[in-house]
């Protein structure tokens, strides 16, 4: 995944003077796309909402 992110730094690189095209951008970077999962059934005191 590393190798893979660094081989396309350029995804993610942005530049102001660019124009590009938003739905190809979110198609190119989707493979980049993760589900986080985080468990707090152990954790004390005021969830903090």
């Amino acid at each position: 995944m590393q190798a893979d992110v660094l081989e396309n730094v350029v995804l993610f690189l942005r530049s102001q003077e660019e124009e590009s095209d938003e739905e190809s951008q979110k198609s190119q970077l989707q493979r980049y796309q993760i589900n986080v999962l985080v468990d707090h059934s152990q954790t004390r005191g005021a969830s903090g909402l």
